[in-house]
């Protein structure tokens, strides 16, 4: 008799089988940091994690983050918000939070704007100094809705479980594309001008209720997070760890480094000119559309080798352009300008100074 490969099902918290993931969120336990694992102070628009964007609006206090060892049982790494300067008033057009974002081609599934939409439910861990109030929400980005919920640390400096179930949308959809759709936000700060009515869909950006305390009032708050999932269903159930390289693969959809450092070698090409080097390189993985080019700069940070004739030679260069036209998701082309080479002549470029880095920039 042949032998027979046996699968077994897997059920989401509504109970309907699945096969593969059922965490939608990437990077839910902070492993990834290819931006670096520390900011002092964390600024806005910065990712102190892979898939994970830190928002101020009129914040006048300071905090860093760090990728921490401090976890709850069972997780490896979190992520640590430590107050550094206090914000102690919190006018109506402030806000300090935490968020990820989906493409809306990846949540089709969860069938918002019809009858079918469904329930979602968000689990995580927190830990923190100070107790009170903070908020957590859903915003559709596409059609200007949000979901706000209260959550609250009971007691300080414990490890605590959080549950959420958010109800789909019935009259709100989203886009079919790979653009932002769906937002999942922590917000540990905010002014009246971005609070709503709680435990509903509500029009327009609101990222708090009235209850939220003010989570960055002292320097001596500290918040952790990690364990992030939402899954469909309204059972919260086991964190998904996925193995790493797949963990690796998803992030890298958004974005990637190709160098960080002294001595590395980013990629071959050749002097289309005496005074243009091009070098075209495969990435890894192809990203969700064109990426930009992230790069620190300055004097002989990096270099292209050469040889001219039996001799090699070193061309010094500071910084990179990417040429939009003879790139896309999964293959980039780098030139320089302030170069002096030989026409025709194949060459690498390579990083020069300790503080060289170049990535790649498609987040959404």
């Amino acid at each position: 008799m042949p032998g027979k490969l046996i699968v077994d099902e897997i059920e989401d918290s509504g109970g309907t089988s699945v096969i593969g993931r059922k965490n939608l969120v990437m990077n839910g336990d902070f492993r990834i940091a290819q931006r670096g694992s520390s900011f002092s102070p964390l600024t806005t628009g910065s990712y102190p994690a892979d898939r994970w964007n830190w928002q101020l609006n009129g914040f006048s206090g300071a905090v860093d983050s760090s990728i921490s060892t401090d976890t709850p049982t069972g997780f490896g790494s979190s992520l640590k918000l430590d107050c550094t300067t206090a914000n102690t008033s919190v006018p109506a057009n402030n806000f300090a939070l935490l968020r990820t974002h989906w493409e809306g081609q990846d949540i089709q599934h969860l069938a918002y704007g019809t009858s079918d939409a469904k329930s979602v439910t968000i689990s995580f861990w927190v830990h923190s100094t100070k107790t009170g109030t903070f908020n957590v929400s859903l915003y559709n980005n596409d059609a200007g809705y949000s979901y706000i919920v209260d959550e609250t640390v009971d007691t300080a400096s414990t490890w605590e479980k959080k549950t959420i179930t958010i109800s789909g949308d019935t009259a709100n959809g989203f886009d079919n594309d790979e653009n932002r759709s769906l937002s999942l936000y922590f917000t540990f700060s905010a002014g009246t001008d971005y609070q709503g009515t709680s435990d509903s869909w509500i029009s327009g950006f609101k990222i708090a209720s009235s209850n939220i305390d003010n989570f960055f009032d002292s320097t001596a708050n500290e918040i952790y997070i990690t364990g992030v999932q939402m899954e469909v269903g309204s059972v919260a159930t086991d964190f998904e760890v996925r193995p790493i390289g797949e963990e690796q693969n998803l992030c890298d959809r958004y974005y990637q480094v190709i160098a960080d450092g002294s001595g590395l070698v980013i990629a071959q090409g050749w002097y289309i000119t005496p005074t243009g080097f091009e070098a075209s390189m495969r990435l890894r993985n192809m990203m969700r559309t064109v990426p930009s080019l992230d790069q620190v700069t300055g004097t002989n940070y990096y270099r292209i080798l050469y040889s001219n004739g039996s001799s090699g030679i070193t061309d010094y260069i500071n910084s990179f352009t990417m040429n939009s036209g003879a790139s896309n998701p999964d293959l980039v082309q780098l030139t320089t300008t302030d170069d002096s080479g030989v026409g025709g002549e194949p060459g690498l470029y390579q990083t020069q100074n300790a503080n060289a880095f170049l990535g790649l920039d498609a987040e959404l």
